[in-house]
């Protein structure tokens, strides 16, 4: 288990990087610290490699303190995002390398490199130079040498940020693989939600040094705490629509008085909110009715494959709505091209987040 305690982080000309910084990771975890760049991650990931010092604070590994214990004493693996392969040494020697500065035998540390090409499939390359490797390769050959020595933690730094979008799907396929074969707890840092999403079992979503949110991709995506975590969650983007909170139960968009779908632990009688609704959750239909009493003008419709996305304007905000009746594309057009309408049902299922603050104020 991993402990995380009050850990904060200051930089030359008081830049603090990390703020009462708190996380338990349970043994055989893969958890992801999602945030945008200059949030604390990486940080984070220095810190418990030991390659950063925290300023304040207490980093335990199985209940033993290692706040001030030097990287080759922690046994981890840790993958970079620059892969950081040794140019002059074949694949082979890149992988043994870890094993070699253990002292392990060389005839061992050859076979120990072999068995782990060959669970990521590049056992053909091991005669080869990092600079005769693709990028996907390389970054097969990184994963490697971080799990050869059996690490009881592996830490990676974005190990996906300089591959194409089919490459980085065959990798995180690679990586799920691993840890879940060497059930190894994993950290990974990251800026890219649907990778997160994708991997982890549980995610904490930083901003400005601190987390914001820790706990399952689900409930983050459907349950996010504030503002912040909604709109770093999904993909498309949550839509958000300013309303007016009329009484506990009441609200008002552009005039128009809808009933709360959703139970709140505070009245906001009076105050202005914002909704925030996924856009599977909403539907339109292009005659106004009871059900489907606000006006979205239809800017522009996107054919998905599976389905069309249509994005509109309802006042100022602007939404994106998933729509999968695809034989409405050409009626979907015609109204984007004339400035026209559709009429939409906000759904059963939504936030409801003060202005002030950003809290979500939903009881779940």
């Amino acid at each position: 288990m991993i402990e995380i305690k009050n850990l904060k982080k200051v930089f030359d000309h008081n830049v603090v990087a990390l703020e009462k910084f708190n996380l338990r990771i349970e043994d055989g975890q893969f958890i992801a610290l999602l945030g945008p760049s200059g949030c604390g991650k990486s940080t984070t990931l220095n810190c418990l490699a030991g390659l950063l010092d925290p300023t304040e604070g207490t980093i335990l590994f199985d209940g033993k303190d290692v706040t001030k214990t030097v990287p080759k004493d922690r046994n981890i693996g840790m993958v970079f995002q620059s892969y950081a392969l040794y140019p002059h040494l074949s694949v082979l020697d890149n992988i043994a390398f870890p094993l070699k500065q253990k002292g392990v035998a060389k005839q061992e540390r050859y076979m120990k490199a072999r068995d782990v090409a060959n669970k990521l499939q590049i056992n053909h390359l091991l005669d080869r130079k990092p600079a005769q490797l693709s990028g996907g390769q390389q970054q097969r050959v990184a994963l490697c040498r971080a799990i050869v020595k059996e690490p009881k933690i592996l830490l990676l730094d974005e190990p996906m940020s300089n591959l194409d979008a089919r490459l980085k799907i065959e990798i995180r396929e690679v990586i799920k693989s691993i840890q879940q074969d060497l059930g190894v707890t994993t950290i990974l840092v990251t800026h890219d939600q649907e990778e997160a999403m994708a991997l982890a079992d549980k995610i904490a979503i930083l901003d400005g040094g601190e987390i914001q949110q820790y706990n399952t991709p689900d409930i983050l995506y459907e349950c996010p705490n504030n503002l912040f975590v909604a709109n770093f969650m999904g993909n498309p983007p949550m839509n958000f629509i300013h309303a007016t909170m009329l009484d506990s139960t009441h609200f008002s968009i552009g005039g128009i008085k809808l009933k709360c779908a959703m139970k709140l632990d505070t009245d906001l009688s009076g105050k202005q909110i914002k909704l925030g609704i996924r856009s599977h959750l909403m539907s339109f239909v292009f005659e106004k009715d009871e059900d489907h009493p606000l006006s979205m003008q239809v800017r522009i419709v996107e054919n998905l494959g599976k389905e069309l996305l249509v994005y509109g304007t309802v006042g100022n905000d602007g939404l994106r709505i998933s729509y999968p009746d695809k034989s409405r594309y050409g009626l979907l057009k015609a109204l984007a091209k004339d400035k026209g309408y559709v009429y939409l049902e906000l759904g059963r299922r939504y936030n409801v987040f003060e202005i002030l603050g950003g809290r979500n104020c939903v009881l779940f």
